[in-house]
């Protein structure tokens, strides 16, 4: 990098020359220098720049990933949090379908005490008519 600071240095400087001769100016060697080294210094006022926004660049990508880690933890608990939703609700559907079993059992069993209670009550009959 250096090497091309130098080069193109030295090619203004050639150039800066060759436009003072054709046009009937002179330019001394202090001028020239002072020149090339205003040069340098807004080529690496450039590069320091150019620098600080390469790092900046790098800094905003390591926090998209970190961001993007974070979203991807929060997924993963979410989706366990949704799966273990799902697990629950399958037990409690078995659960409600057990307890409607029961119920039916239960209504069975009253219709049967019924039916026994209407056989008592129709031998009571039959008892207190003979």
């Amino acid at each position: 990098m250096e090497l091309q600071l130098k080069e193109t240095a030295e090619l203004l400087s050639k150039v800066i020359l060759w436009k003072n001769k054709l046009l009937g100016n002179q330019i001394d060697s202090d001028q020239i220098f002072h020149i090339i080294m205003m040069f340098q210094d807004e080529y690496l006022k450039s590069t320091a720049n150019f620098q600080d926004l390469i790092e900046k660049a790098f800094d905003d990508l390591q926090a998209v990933n970190g961001n993007a880690e974070e979203m991807a933890d929060l997924i993963n608990k979410s989706s366990r949090i949704i799966q273990n939703n799902i697990e629950s609700s399958r037990e409690s559907i078995h659960s409600m379908s057990d307890a409607a079993d029961s119920v039916g059992k239960i209504d069975s069993g009253f219709r049967n005490l019924m039916d026994v209670f209407d056989q008592l009550n129709t031998s009571i009959d039959m008892i207190v008519q003979r």
